[in-house]
């Protein structure tokens, strides 16, 4: 695939990304204490190929992203007969807990989807991930997966 190929699908792809259900549903994995994988239905919000979920502190997803920083997404089509698109990208997760950053990124997710901002009734943090591996299926014409693994260009 040339360059030119290569941006349209990469943009495709993160258009797809950024619907919300009930289009796309997007499911966080982390690994457990034991090593075990741990999937969840969550919201996401990305920017350039920066995917980003809010949490409570509290929940297990962010103790699991404490001791083992990968993470991995996965975006589904609601209704997947034929043709299906679906996505997972791999990276390492930053928690940020800071409460003026994770306000800020309330306000801007909001402003972009045209939703309020949430009350701020627990404590909040923001999940952070840039892809160093994203595998996407159903883009391309034939059965091959497009596979990407740079994301600073």
């Amino acid at each position: 695939m040339n360059e030119q190929e290569r941006q349209e699908r990469l943009e495709a792809i993160r258009a797809f990304i950024s619907q919300r259900p009930p289009a796309v549903n997007a499911f966080l994995i982390t690994v457990g204490r034991t090593g075990e994988p741990y999937l969840r239905q969550v919201a996401t919000f990305v920017e350039g190929w920066t995917v980003q979920t809010v949490s409570n502190a509290t929940n297990l997803k962010v103790r699991h992203l404490r001791q083992n920083p990968l993470a991995t997404y996965l975006w589904v089509q609601q209704r997947p007969q034929f043709g299906a698109k679906n996505v997972w990208a791999r990276g390492s997760a930053e928690i940020v807990s800071d409460p003026a950053e994770v306000q800020a990124f309330l306000e801007r997710r909001a402003a972009a989807t045209g939703t309020s901002v949430p009350a701020a009734d627990f404590p909040r943090v923001v999940i952070r991930v840039v892809p160093t591996f994203l595998r996407a299926e159903g883009f391309a014409n034939g059965p091959r997966p497009d596979i990407f693994r740079d994301f600073a260009r």
